[in-house]
């Protein structure tokens, strides 16, 4: 009967559920498992399934696939949105992922990346990821004609596209590929440089733009400004100059390394009294910080001071003076603060002082302590030992050292703080003001210690050394005059200079002119007074002086000359004047460091052939001596006569000084010896008529026979009240 199924011997018009309607049999026919219902015979032509399986299209699954959902209303699964390999909703923002050539945005698959947005082909599937955005920033270099385009986030790909994509525009030119090249020089940076021929004045705008920067989809660095502008150095039209320069910086760089390793050895020699070392450092970065000077100066010297390094591993200096003459407020240097500058400098010199406090600290428990087991007696020796020779001059010479560049970039950041009323790192700022105040503190101290001593010396008044004079040698060695002005004076002009760099920026020539008159007084000083022991040394201070005053002449003339092509052939020739004061000063610190070498090998020498004639003397001159005593006895009046003729003047700080301990130890055993007395091992010998009064013992006609190779004879001093034999 039409319109009737077969089921189980009955006719119905509709088949109950698990069965469906066979049009070919007529019947009812039972679906397939796992169907709760179907319309068709087969595992897939479900229209309804099994708990706890669910329906997805005509199948029975276990699960839905990731590219459907199950819903709950429709009791089945449910495809995602077009283009969706997997959601979370079924909405059209529901993607969690797309399909092959497809990108996830923000729950969509699209077809393209929005702006500033890029294609990632990360795991598990693409997806627009948001651009980083870069800062590119353009600055000069020591070479004119070249320039470095930095930015501050990159990847390699970003920067080989820049290098094909650059535009540059010079004043109102706009240059040719022909006319300029572009290379990568870091991680981070494009070196640009320019090959025209042509002159180009100062303060030309050069100004760099990336085209198309942020039209790649793949590319995940986006520029925040695709432009970059800088005023350019003076370019000549002649290179020959500049390649001379560079050549003459690379002899004083290994002059430098020279020179830095002979004054080490002088430092060394000397116990770490030898000021030699920081007032060479600071002559020459002296040199190199004046020609920092927004003068007209020829681009010449900056590309020698630019490729010349101020000390070896100094990094401080080395961004110092790669950095251009008109960048010294750029952008870029306004974000680098005092301690990102001079961090590493400050962390050496705060090390060196905790361990210096350290030894200090230690020598000085051990000084109150009175009994040492055996084996601790020479570490505690070598502790005091170090404490009062080695510790505060080492101390004292790494600061001073530093001291020039480091009282520049202290008052470069105070300066800009005040002038911008604005601070962009308060903890550097104070570090910055604290540096200032300790090196003016410091420079007072010594100027009111020394006072102090030269008044006492001129009204004959005995009193000991301080402690200060004792622990800082570096005071008084070198000095004709203990009791020098000298180093706090070198400190004065330091600080001097330092303060007109910064200061007197807009005003170059005043700036020139002070400098130049502070380097002039103090060139009249050293003439005056010549401060130093040594007339040698003396002699080749003022070589030096004499250079750096040459060179501030030079830096007045580029402050008050034109910048301009006409001018630029004397311009150069000063330059390169100046270029030679300071390969002359490099010249002079050298034959400095030769003299100081050979002078402390001579006293070393001196030193171990008195150990060893006084050695030889008593073994093999006392008992001839006493021998001689017994069978004639001494002469009274020829001792007396022999001491009263050997009465000379010494400084009585000479002997103060810890260089000279082992001599007036030397001297006091000596002493014993000729005496024959037994004196106790720990007297010392102190024979002071008055401060500046001293005796020189010589020895009986007999020992001189001896002895007669001595050309010098020990000193000692002694006091007009201790007469007694015991203190003789």
């Amino acid at each position: 009967m039409p319109g009737y199924y077969l089921l189980e011997g009955n006719c119905a018009q509709d088949c109950p559920q698990g069965y469906y309607k066979n049009i070919t049999t007529g019947a009812c026919a039972s679906c397939n498992s796992p169907c709760a219902t179907c319309f068709a015979a087969g595992p897939n032509n479900c229209l309804s399934c099994n708990n706890p399986l669910v329906l997805h299209q005509t199948q029975c699954l276990s699960s839905c696939p990731s590219s459907s959902l199950y819903d709950t209303n429709l009791n089945k699964c449910v495809d995602c949105y077009s283009g969706c390999l997997a959601c979370h909703t079924l909405k059209q923002t529901g993607c969690s992922l797309c399909q092959s050539g497809l990108y996830l945005f923000k729950g969509r698959c699209l077809k393209k990346c929005p702006t500033n947005y890029y294609s990632s082909t990360d795991s598990p599937g693409p997806v627009c990821k948001r651009k980083t955005f870069s800062r590119m920033t353009l600055s000069t270099t020591s070479s004119p004609e070249s320039f470095l385009l930095v930015l501050n986030t990159t990847t390699k790909t970003f920067l080989n596209y820049i290098q094909k994509n650059v535009k540059v525009k010079l004043g109102d030119s706009i240059l040719e590929s022909a006319n300029f090249s572009v290379s990568i020089y870091d991680s981070n940076s494009v070196l640009l440089r320019l090959l025209s021929n042509s002159y180009v004045s100062k303060g030309t705008l050069l100004e760099v733009t990336v085209t198309d920067c942020n039209q790649d989809l793949s590319e995940m660095i986006a520029l925040e400004n695709n432009a970059a502008a800088v005023n350019t150095l003076e370019i000549p039209a002649d290179s020959n100059s500049i390649e001379k320069a560079i050549s003459l910086a690379a002899l004083s760089g290994d002059l430098g390394y020279g020179l830095l390793s002979s004054q080490l050895v002088s430092l060394v020699a000397s116990y770490g009294s030898s000021a030699s070392l920081a007032k060479l450092q600071n002559y020459r970065v002296m040199l190199q910080m004046m020609s920092n000077a927004n003068t007209n100066s020829p681009s010449v010297l900056n590309s020698y001071f630019g490729s010349t390094p101020a000390s070896p591993n100094s990094e401080s200096k080395r961004r110092m003076l790669e950095s251009g003459q008109d960048t010294k407020f750029s952008e870029s240097s306004i974000k680098r603060s005092f301690i990102s500058i001079f961090g590493w400098e400050l962390t050496g010199g705060l090390l060196l002082l905790a361990f210096g406090s350290s030894v200090f600290l230690l020598a000085k428990i051990g000084r109150k302590a009175k009994n040492f087991h055996r084996k601790h007696k020479k570490m505690y020796n070598l502790l005091v030992s170090f404490d009062e020779l080695l510790n505060w001059n080492v101390i004292f010479n790494y600061f001073a050292f530093i001291v020039f560049q480091g009282t520049y970039y202290s008052l470069n950041e105070i300066a800009f703080a005040i002038r911008e009323r604005a601070v962009s790192n308060m903890g550097s700022l104070l570090c910055s003001g604290l540096f200032i105040v300790l090196n003016v503190a410091s420079t007072l101290l010594l100027t009111i210690e020394i006072a102090k001593k030269r008044s006492e010396a001129k009204h004959r008044k005995n009193s000991e050394p301080s402690a200060l004079s004792r622990r800082l040698s570096i005071l008084s060695s070198d000095y004709k005059d203990p009791h020098s002005f000298y180093l706090p004076l070198f400190l004065s002009r330091i600080l001097l200079t330092s303060l007109l760099l910064v200061v007197l920026e807009e005003s170059p020539f005043i700036q020139t002119l002070l400098i130049l008159i502070i380097n002039g007084a103090f060139l009249f000083y050293c003439l005056t007074y010549t401060p130093f022991k040594s007339k040698i040394i003396t002699l080749l201070t003022l070589v030096i002086e004499v250079l750096i005053l040459i060179a501030s002449i030079c830096n007045v003339y580029f402050a008050g000359a034109e910048s301009s092509q006409n001018t630029l052939d004397n311009r150069t020739t000063a330059a390169m004047v100046y270029i030679n004061c300071s390969i002359g000063v490099l010249i002079t610190g050298l034959l400095m460091s030769a003299i100081q070498v050979l002078h402390f090998g001579a006293d070393i020498i001196r030193s171990c052939r008195k150990k060893f004639v006084f050695r030889f003397s008593s073994k093999t001159v006392r008992p001839e001596k006493f021998e001689h005593e017994q069978e004639e006895g001494p002469i009274i009046e020829d001792v007396w006569s022999h001491w009263r003729k050997s009465i000379t003047v010494v400084p009585k700080t000479d002997w103060t000084k810890p260089e000279n301990r082992e001599k007036m130890l030397e001297i006091s055993n000596w002493v014993r010896e000729l005496l024959g007395a037994s004196l106790d091992s720990q007297t010392m010998i102190s024979i002071t008529e008055s401060d500046f009064v001293n005796l020189q013992v010589k020895t009986t006609e007999l020992e001189k026979k001896t002895t007669e190779s001595l050309k010098e004879t020990p000193r000692i001093s002694r006091s007009s009240t201790d007469t007694d034999a015991k203190d003789v």
